[in-house]
């Protein structure tokens, strides 16, 4: 990779933005709304999105070699490269001083830990690998949503706290901004959310375990409430349908028309508070979690009445009207400080006046 990516840095550099993920196999949104605020200020940039998941065969792991080929053919020309997660050819390489990177990572935020914070937890990744391949190496900048969050991220992807700015994500410009129409659009397409109230149930997706979601679905009156379940797409937990529902939208577009949400140590908690949502945090195997993966979040400390071990005691609560708003204004002003319209603009305003400091060194 390094002799290839040597030969391919003699290309001129181009006006260029990069974009990156392993997460999705379509275009993230974060990605659409940066390249549209790019394209206001500097209209001839071309924007290059490379998106693609690994996947689990063998066959579809060594195809994934021309995807890096690939990326590695971009990342040597291009003056901009923005991802959200790790990315190989990104970490391991030694890259062009012009090149500016940018974490912008697919959670809003973390509750659970993640990348250096977890390595040996046995859900997670070994220290000897992370080692190995240069585990979120090179980054020119991370961004994050708060001052909070900006020191979890700084451990996280064992970067400078000086390198974390706390510019916040395009989506959270999309979900202030799009959950009213989101949510007409939800509704024309079930009008049976109008009638009652909707508990969104969205657990933290657990490696080789199964979640039990039959017991979160008899722990309510179906009489009063819609329970719409969401489950990772890797999770193999079943449950009878004709207890909940299982719309074809995403976390996110559900949020628009839960009157309660119901999670675990998902990131979905920060976008709940974005939309003032009622959070509630089931955490049956909480010991074990902590053990486990650990946590940056402490839900219990956060959310004295909304969280319990007991399903029983968030549905009692829910049922006679007994959530503290103030927990969630709380969390949301500590957590998502940059709840704004202004995320995109803020990000590439600041890359892109990185990005002329940096031709003026080059220049000088």
């Amino acid at each position: 990779m390094k002799i290839i990516y040597g030969l391919l840095k003699i290309f001129p550099v181009k006006h260029k933005a990069l974009y990156l993920s392993r997460q999705n196999n379509n275009i993230p949104e974060d990605f659409i709304l940066l390249s549209e605020e790019f394209a206001k200020i500097s209209p001839g940039i071309k924007n290059v999105y490379i998106c693609k998941t690994i996947g689990e065969t063998y066959k579809e792991k060594f195809l994934y070699i021309f995807t890096i080929l690939n990326m590695m053919r971009h990342l040597a020309t291009a003056e901009y490269c923005f991802l959200d997660g790790y990315s190989i050819p990104v970490s391991v390489l030694k890259h062009k001083k012009r090149l500016i990177i940018s974490q912008i990572w697919h959670s809003l935020g973390a509750v659970k830990k993640f990348g250096h914070q977890s390595l040996d937890k046995p859900d997670a990744r070994s220290g000897k690998t992370a080692k190995l391949m240069n585990m979120h190496k090179n980054y020119t900048f991370v961004f994050c949503a708060s001052e909070a969050t900006g020191d979890i991220y700084a451990e996280a992807f064992g970067a400078d706290r000086e390198k974390v700015k706390i510019l916040g994500f395009p989506r959270i410009d999309s979900i202030l901004s799009d959950n009213n129409k989101i949510r007409d659009k939800i509704l024309g397409r079930y009008p049976i959310f109008k009638e009652k109230a909707n508990i969104f149930y969205c657990p933290t997706f657990r490696k080789d375990k199964i979640i039990d979601i039959n017991k979160v679905a008899n722990a309510f009156d179906h009489t009063k409430f819609n329970l719409i379940v969401k489950l990772h797409p890797l999770d193999k937990s079943s449950y009878d349908k004709a207890k909940a529902f299982t719309p074809p939208f995403s976390s996110t577009e559900l949020l628009t028309v839960a009157d309660y949400v119901i999670t675990d140590y998902s990131a979905l908690c920060f976008e709940a508070a974005l939309l003032n949502k009622p959070v509630f945090f089931y955490l049956y195997d909480y010991g074990d979690y902590i053990k486990e993966r650990g946590l940056n979040i402490d839900p219990f400390a956060e959310f004295p009445i909304g969280a319990s071990k007991n399903i029983e005691a968030i549905s009692k609560i829910i049922e006679c009207g007994g959530y503290e708003k103030d927990e969630i204004i709380k969390f949301r002003n500590k957590y998502v400080t940059t709840a704004d319209c202004r995320n995109a603009e803020r990000i590439i305003e600041f890359v892109a006046s990185a990005g002329h400091r940096k031709d003026n060194l080059n220049n000088a």
